[in-house]
């Protein structure tokens, strides 16, 4: 999990296509997730908890995306920003 998260957080748009910038982190993200166990609520009501944990990973995916991709695109990210709600990471990169 460590070394999936370094090659993620050390990802950057750099000189590849948006593309290939966002297959390569989508990989990362799926065997990262292979690994990560989602937490199962037990509560016996409609808590909520492992939507918004769902929510939270897609909100930081979206960040992550967006943050390392090339200067050339940061009028489309501003605006991907001004979005209420955020699109998910995959409506992000369509937009993109």
């Amino acid at each position: 999990m460590y070394q999936l998260q370094k090659e993620i957080s050390e990802l950057y748009q750099g000189s590849d296509s948006v593309a290939v910038y966002y297959t390569k982190l989508k990989k990362l993200w799926e065997d990262l997730s292979d690994l990560s166990e989602v937490p199962e609520c037990k509560c016996g009501t409609s808590c909520g908890a492992i939507e918004k944990i769902l929510s939270n990973e897609q909100r930081h995916k979206l960040i992550h995306f967006l943050m390392h991709l090339n200067e050339e695109y940061e009028s489309v990210r501003s605006q991907i920003l001004l979005l209420d709600p955020l699109p998910n990471v995959n409506k992000a990169y369509a937009m993109i």
